[in-house]
């Protein structure tokens, strides 16, 4: 089932079958016309809801299209919305001025033609009680070239840097330190000298009184030992010595 009847004056045939199929597949019955004239003289017989129009068309343009069909009662209800690549500062608003209804720029998206088109071709459509697709369009545009940040909230660069050689520049002073330095030593005298000389003389000594003594376990056991082995070699001494020879002419008892 057919969503309705749109005429497309437009004198460019690839642009005319690009629409032609975009629309079709959406169920759209697309009616054209390749110059002015004939576009105009089709839409009085067709009177169709919505024409897609171009500006710049051979023997009738599309801004004079514009005047005839608001100025004439029978047709100032047709919905037109320029489709042109006429994208200058200002146009926008010299052809809604003209009586355009809308305006899409060239090279368009698909989905927006379509949702264009379903826009005006609904019959729930009622002007000027929403806002158009077109404008939605630039406004989103318009918010896509804002900048992400505020120029003048940014710091100026120097300029010095790039016109003066880098031996001219000035650098950037290094911020100050918040590191206490140590103090002074205060000035040597006879009375510090002396505290000095006198309270290293005390460790000197405590240090010396505090050395540990070497262990003498070593020293002593081999002292012990010498002096066992003298009795003991003493003992056997004495003990040869109270043995008399055996007599070989004494008969044992």
């Amino acid at each position: 089932m057919s969503k309705g009847e749109i005429l497309y004056i437009e004198d460019n045939f690839h642009n005319r079958r690009i629409v032609r199929k975009i629309l079709e597949r959406q169920d759209y019955v697309l009616y054209d016309a390749e110059d002015g004239l004939e576009g105009y003289q089709r839409l009085q017989e067709l009177m169709p809801k919505v024409v897609l129009l171009d500006i710049s068309l051979p023997s009738m343009d599309g801004i004079e299209i514009a005047n005839k069909v608001k100025a004439d009662e029978k047709t100032r209800d047709v919905i037109l919305i320029a489709l042109t690549a006429s994208a200058m500062s200002g146009d926008r608003e010299r052809f809604l001025e003209a009586g355009c209804d809308d305006y899409l720029s060239k090279p368009f998206r698909a989905l927006d033609l379509v949702e264009m088109v379903d826009f005006y071709m609904s019959p729930d459509f009622v002007p000027g009680t929403s806002l158009s697709p077109g404008a939605k369009l630039m406004l989103s545009k318009e918010d896509a070239s804002k900048p992400i940040v505020n120029g003048n909230t940014l710091p100026k660069p120097d300029l010095s840097r790039k016109t003066k050689p880098k031996s001219e520049v000035v650098p950037d002073p290094e911020p100050k330190s918040e590191v206490v330095p140590d103090p002074e030593p205060k000035p040597a005298t006879k009375e510090t000298a002396e505290t000095a000389k006198s309270n290293g003389t005390a460790k000197s000594q405590n240090n010396h009184n505090h050395t540990p003594k070497k262990s003498q376990p070593r020293r002593e056991s081999v002292e012990r030992g010498k002096t066992d082995t003298n009795r003991l070699s003493s003992e056997i001494s004495n003990i040869f010595k109270s043995l008399n020879p055996a007599d070989p002419n004494k008969d044992e008892d």
